[in-house]
């Protein structure tokens, strides 16, 4: 998180995280052989087939020993393991993260979208459409 300037959470907070989550949650730590963590991931699971990647990191010298993989492969046989069948990596879609995660195998799908228009106008845009291929059907 340092690496990538988030300065928002403190350790209290992030063990307090781990802790309540509690059976639903898996926090995966890579270490290197002298116990400094290399790599982290936090994942959250909704039901029994749905994992989500909350949050991970890998510190420049995981990055350069491959520590990052290494987490990964693990959590995906993990949860392989305990029946989970699908794993949204919540992120995969940013520049440069992407093309790494997809060599993990899967497809990528987007999940959920922003939208900036108010409810009424996504509504109202669907009510359009359908009155204008029911007028042009008429016309014909």
């Amino acid at each position: 998180m340092t690496r990538h300037g988030i300065k928002d959470i403190s350790r209290e907070q992030l063990r307090v995280l781990v802790e309540g989550a509690g059976a639903q949650g898996m926090q995966i730590v890579v270490r290197d052989v002298d116990g400094v963590p290399l790599s982290v991931i936090f994942v959250m699971a909704h039901g029994t087939r749905n994992a989500y990647g909350i949050w991970a990191g890998t510190s420049l010298i995981g990055l350069a020993k491959g520590a990052a993989v290494a987490m990964y492969v693990f959590m995906l046989k993990e949860l392989q393991a305990r029946g989970y069948e699908y794993f949204d990596w919540c992120g995969a879609t940013q520049s440069g993260y992407s093309d790494f995660k997809l060599e993990f195998g899967g497809t990528m799908t987007t999940c959920l979208s922003i939208a900036t228009e108010p409810l009424w106008f996504r509504a109202a845009q669907l009510v359009y459409v359908q009155l204008k291929g029911i007028l042009s059907r008429y016309r014909r």
